[in-house]
């Protein structure tokens, strides 16, 4: 026999009748809060574990608990993300050795972390870009709006009357389901009319017959000596060598490629276009010099055995190894295409290899400075919005809005801080009492006369708020 509950739980979320999520919400603070009693015992304001250490551990044992199923149920509330914020002003004072009465808000900003609210935004924020990153046969792919910039048929619309994920939310109109919600925290970098970077199903590699990747770990001296070696191994006769190089200036990304060998010697600037990073840079670096090899070798009679490709990006390179379906997944399914393409009706062998830049490799100088010159040629075609580069403005999104939020936060008469996303790289190396004081410098609540004389209880033994010398 089954009875009736209050509250039941679904893949981990906890849900009442009204789906108000309190009693969620009150269930994981009580949890994290065990795990923040259990880590507090570690360190203190002298000795323990260093602050960097504690920030660690608090993230990975007490947020991830805190939040979890926040991206379902957040949509603002102030008393819920209030109780988040006070589970961290706790964790705060114990990662920095802080006094009590220390501003929370400066707190956090020693501590890098965001403040509760803007932490439940960015994870938000991440799972709608985690949607997008999605192949199209994925059920919450078909069930985005027709307007959302997706490749693949969609299968749901805004119910009339409500609010469209491309416009900011009001009283008059309302987001009408979780998942438009959720949607409508890209609207300030995606439109209707947005191309993005297609996200198809997964497609097999390249076979080891026709490509072989190869990434030195070595250091950057080491790694160039290796390759001028490999340089002199190899048959221009039979062999064709390409210089890949990506570039970002301003707000345009460039690509430069020089070819040579088997009587070939081409040098060629692109522009790979304004929404888009070097890591997509490069991957288009790499497909175009694939392009014009494969179309010279069509044109020529002359016998081509091997392809050797060099980059400067392991980001890249490593995309190609697994290529699975995320940032550069369209570039890099291209490139295996054409790979396998190239073997198949020529033969022909690709070797992959990582170059270290910015070192005495001339055919990377090269590639170098034609990626800078391709970022300054004018765009012609519009180009898709990388997914890379959606990453990139999202997370650059959390400092901003942490900063215009700072403005108006009481932080203390004496902190002159900044917000940061990480501890300050002075704390990091030193033991816990060290770290301590200087928090309690920074905050102005520590062990000195211009903080105890205030107090009512020390008055009497600390009657100057100067030095004793």
């Amino acid at each position: 026999m089954v009875s009736p509950k209050t509250c039941l739980r679904w893949l981990g979320v906890w849900l009442d009748s009204k789906l108000s999520f309190k009693e969620h919400v009150k269930i994981k603070v009580a949890a994290a809060q065990r795990s923040l009693a259990l880590i507090r015992q570690l360190a203190n304001t002298e000795k323990g574990l260093s602050a960097a250490g504690m920030r660690q551990l608090y993230q990975a044992c007490v947020v991830s608990v805190a939040d979890f199923g926040s991206e379902v149920w957040w949509k603002g509330q102030v008393h819920l993300a209030n109780k988040l914020q006070l589970l961290q002003n706790s964790a705060t004072r114990s990662i920095l050795g802080a006094f009590r009465t220390s501003p929370t808000t400066a707190l956090d900003a020693e501590a890098g972390l965001l403040p509760a609210n803007l932490r439940l935004n960015y994870n938000q924020t991440r799972l709608a870009a985690r949607i997008l990153r999605l192949p199209n046969t994925h059920l919450p792919v078909r069930r985005l709006p027709d307007s959302v910039p997706k490749d693949g048929a969609s299968i749901a619309e805004e119910l009339i009357g409500g609010c469209p994920w491309d416009r900011m939310e009001n009283r008059n109109a309302k987001y009408t389901t979780s998942l438009i919600r959720v949607l409508a925290r890209l609207n300030r970098w995606l439109e209707r009319n947005t191309i993005l970077e297609q996200q198809g199903d997964y497609i097999p590699m390249s076979t080891t017959q026709s490509l072989t990747i190869t990434i030195l770990e070595t250091p950057k001296d080491r790694a160039t000596l290796e390759h001028k070696a490999l340089l002199r191994t190899i048959n221009l006769q039979t062999s064709i060598v390409a210089y890949t190089d990506g570039s970002l200036l301003e707000t345009k990304a460039g690509a430069g490629i020089y070819i040579y060998g088997n009587g070939l010697s081409i040098k060629l600037a692109a522009l790979v276009g304004e929404q888009c990073e070097v890591f997509d840079a490069e991957l288009s670096a790499m497909h175009l010099a694939l392009m014009r090899i494969t179309k010279e070798i069509s044109y020529t009679s002359k016998r081509t055995r091997q392809i050797w490709l060099f980059s400067d990006s392991q980001a890249a390179i490593q995309c190609l190894q697994h290529n699975r379906p995320g940032a550069g997944h369209q570039m890099a399914t291209a490139i295996h295409q054409t790979i396998s393409k190239l073997y198949d009706m020529y033969h022909i062998h690709t070797q992959i290899n990582w170059v270290p830049g910015h070192t005495d490799v001339e055919g990377n100088k090269i590639a170098d400075s034609l990626a800078k010159a391709g970022s300054q040629l004018q765009q012609r075609t519009a180009t898709p919005t990388s997914l890379a580069w959606l990453h990139r403005q999202i997370k650059a999104n959390r400092l901003d809005q942490w900063e215009e939020q700072w403005k108006t936060a009481r932080k203390g008469a004496s902190y002159k801080g900044e917000p940061q996303l990480k501890l300050d790289n002075a704390i990091i190396p030193l033991r816990k009492f060290d770290s301590s004081t200087i928090v309690q410098l920074r905050t102005g609540h520590g062990y000195f006369n211009s903080y105890l004389a205030t107090k009512s209880t020390a008055r009497k033994k600390i009657p100057s708020t100067r030095c004793n010398c």
